[in-house]
This record gives C-alpha cells, sequence and structure tokens, in this order.
C-alpha cells in the first residue's frame, strides 16, 4: 500500500528530473509568454497549489526582475481581474478539477483572454477550458495532493522563470547556470 511517506520520498528524484529537463519541461511555457508577448506574470491558485507557488514566489521574482502575482481565484475573479493587463495569467491546479480554478479558465475564455493551466496530470477537467495544458511533472500522487505536488510545483515554477528569463535575456548565461 502506497502512503503519503511514500511521496514524500519521491520527491527529492522528482525534482531532479524537473530542474535537469527544464527547457524541455517549460519550453510551452516559454514559447506562448514571448509569442504573445506578455509583460509579466500572474499565478492564480489555492490549497496545496497556492502554497507550492508561494514557496517559489521570491525567487521567482528575484530571477525575473519584477514582481509577480499570486492570489486565489476568488481574490482573483473579484477582485484583482480587472486590473490585469498583459500578464500571463497562469492558473494552477493538481488535480486539474479543481472548481474554482476551472471558473476562473472560464471567465478568461469568456473575456476572450488566452487561458493557461498548470496540472498535475494531463487527464484532468481543465483540459477542455484551456489553450494550454502543462503538466508539472509531479507523477501520481493518490493520496491527498500535499506531498510532492507542493515541492514539484515550486521547483517546477522556479525553472520555468530562469528558463524565460534566459530566453528574455534578463539573466546571462552565467547566472542561468548557477
Amino acid at each position: 500500500m502506497v502512503t503519503m511517506l511514500d511521496y514524500i520520498k519521491e520527491t527529492p528524484s522528482r525534482v531532479l528530473d524537473i530542474i535537469d529537463n527544464s527547457y524541455e519541461y517549460t519550453k510551452d511555457l516559454v514559447n506562448f509568454y514571448i509569442e504573445n508577448k506578455y509583460d509579466g506574470l500572474y499565478f492564480v491558485a489555492s490549497g496545496s497549489s497556492y502554497n507550492g507557488s508561494l514557496c517559489a514566489k521570491a525567487f521567482m521574482q528575484h530571477i525575473f526582475g519584477q514582481d509577480i502575482k499570486l492570489s486565489t481565484p476568488f481574490t482573483f475573479l473579484n477582485h484583482d481581474m480587472e486590473f490585469v493587463k498583459n500578464q500571463m495569467v497562469i492558473c494552477v491546479s493538481q488535480s486539474g478539477c479543481s472548481t474554482n480554478t476551472i471558473d476562473v479558465l472560464k471567465t478568461l475564455k469568456d473575456k476572450d483572454q488566452k487561458t493557461i493551466c498548470l496540472v498535475g496530470r494531463d487527464d484532468c477537467d481543465a483540459k477542455q477550458y484551456t489553450d494550454l495544458l502543462v503538466n508539472w511533472k509531479v507523477g501520481e500522487e493518490q493520496i491527498g495532493f500535499v506531498t510532492k505536488g507542493v515541492t514539484t510545483l515550486a521547483a517546477f515554477e522556479m525553472v520555468f522563470v530562469v528558463e524565460l528569463s534566459k530566453a528574455l535575456g534578463i539573466i546571462n548565461e552565467n547566472k542561468y547556470n548557477r
């Protein structure tokens, strides 16, 4: 029987895989950002996905050189969405089935905005509401989405911003390698 402890023990190898394959795993996100000429990042997440994004936020801001927004779906829909100007809004849901995240995706679609969702699995409800669905390579996690998910999401978001910053010329090869 698989337990949460098993998932915790798998986390370091998943994180190393994400780091070792950062270019390949994040290239669709990087290309989408560049193709759509965005000039900022805004993450929308709840629960453990919010916690994983919060863990990555300071590092991402440091590398990217600007404020990166993070809010819950409720806050985004009811307070912040009207102020988002040319930022890449990335919804995050490990299960890809969070109803509050899907509400954000539906609302963005209704407003003819591009929709992006980071998920922990490819077979999910969010798929039908996104222009770009990206699996952050957490691997299977059936006992609560709170172990590998938080840490692997933070690692994925950090390497995404490193790859994006390199592609945009924000960081040079030395800083990228470091």
